[in-house]
């Protein structure tokens, strides 16, 4: 079902990586505006013991007041908001990890690692042989109404998503039904806003059941213009390609005992988790929707 992206620009890691997509934004049906852009992705994927935590800090571009994002994942999630400082606490532990590596690699020394249905709103209940779409979970949160539904068949999602105001373009179908015939779950989060301009969407947590990690890229094609793209991610040591060395120019680095103190407000996010045995790894890039269209 899954396929492994290749793209050479996102380094040797990534192909270890499951690349299916972080979000696309879709515009209302009579939006006459520029085209919608996630100009910055930021994202913290914490994976252990088949489970996945995806921390999404994204950026919006665009002049439509009202908008769907739309968030695929492999297994049923769990949505709720997380908290901005997360993203900065990862960003400065893993720099602070390069440095100290810098340290050591000139005193010639050797670290200690581093590196459901149809919905009145966009809820409800209903039949699935009926309507082809289920909605698992609806719920309001802040500016965000979330719904998490899975579809029956491959005109069923844009169906939904047409009867629901919003603009399905033709380059979108083939990203969704691709989706749709794997089996995915979609997030579907209607935002509304007061200023239409660059802004930093509230950050999303989605948890859900894997056996690899998954980062989805795909579905991100749906935006226009440029992405930069910085991924944090967490998982497992046996789930590196190689053993994992002290490099002060790498990009993957072993967590040392110090994680808690240095993440206070990511300890506290996932307040039963075992840090120990567990690898950093950061991915950072530049990619246009061409690219990210053919990276799963």
């Amino acid at each position: 079902m899954s396929r492994r992206l290749h793209t050479a620009c996102l380094g040797c890691w990534l192909t270890c990586l499951l690349v299916q997509a972080d979000g696309g934004f879709l515009p209302p049906k009579d939006y006459l505006g520029a085209d919608l852009k996630e100009p910055s992705q930021r994202a913290i994927l914490v994976h252990r013991d088949r489970r996945e935590s995806l921390l999404l800090f994204v950026d919006y571009e665009g002049e439509a007041k009202e908008f769907a994002w739309i968030i695929p994942t492999p297994t049923k999630p769990k949505v709720k908001v997380s908290d901005r400082a997360l993203f900065k606490e990862i960003a400065s532990y893993f720099h602070l990890r390069q440095i100290v590596a810098l340290r050591e690699a000139g005193k010639g020394g050797v670290g200690g690692g581093m590196g459901g249905g149809r919905a009145g709103g966009m809820g409800g209940e209903g039949s699935p042989d009926e309507d082809q779409v289920i909605v698992h979970a609806h719920k309001l949160i802040g500016r965000y109404e979330i719904a998490v539904l899975t579809a029956e068949g491959e005109d069923a999602l844009l169906s939904w998503l047409a009867e629901h105001e919003y603009r399905v373009t033709k380059g979108a179908e083939g990203i969704l039904s691709q989706y749709i015939r794997e089996g995915w779950y979609f997030v579907v989060a209607k935002i509304r806003t007061d200023t239409p301009a660059r802004q930093s969407l509230r950050p999303l947590r989605l948890d859900f059941t894997t056996k690899e990690p998954v980062y989805p890229l795909r579905i991100s094609a749906l935006n226009a213009g440029l992405t930069d793209i910085r991924l944090y991610a967490l998982r497992e040591t046996w789930q590196t390609d190689r053993p994992v060395k002290e490099d002060p120019y790498g990009d993957t680095f072993h967590l040392r005992q110090d994680f808690r103190r240095s993440c206070p407000a990511l300890a506290r996010a996932f307040p039963h988790f075992r840090w120990n045995g567990m690898t950093l790894s950061r991915i950072r890039t530049l990619l246009p929707p061409q690219v990210m269209a053919q990276s799963d």
